[in-house]
């Protein structure tokens, strides 16, 4: 009895402390206003920013967490008193 349960022990250890791949991509390699078809690509949702100076980079860093490769955005919007950076995140890998 003892014998197949100390393999069995070591299996499932090593299954529970596999981790799967993470889904988050760099942020730096996120394409914006890329020239390519979107038709292929997963849409993952809407990504959104007040910080319309370096809006590229926090849109970028969102995205990533999502695992976008792509973010589709027409760049700041003036709402009222109120600038926003809306845009759409893709995954096209």
């Amino acid at each position: 009895m003892i014998k197949w349960l100390l393999p069995l022990l070591l299996a499932l250890t090593a299954a529970c402390a596999s981790k799967p791949a993470s889904d988050k991509t760099k942020p730096n390699d996120i394409l914006i206003n890329a020239t390519a078809d979107l038709e292929g690509c997963k849409f993952l949702g809407v990504v959104e920013t007040r910080e319309v100076n370096h809006w590229q980079e926090d849109m970028r860093r969102t995205a990533a967490l999502l695992g976008a490769t792509h973010i589709q955005s027409s760049g700041p919007n003036y709402v009222g008193f109120n600038e926003v950076v809306s845009g759409f995140a893709y995954k096209c890998r």
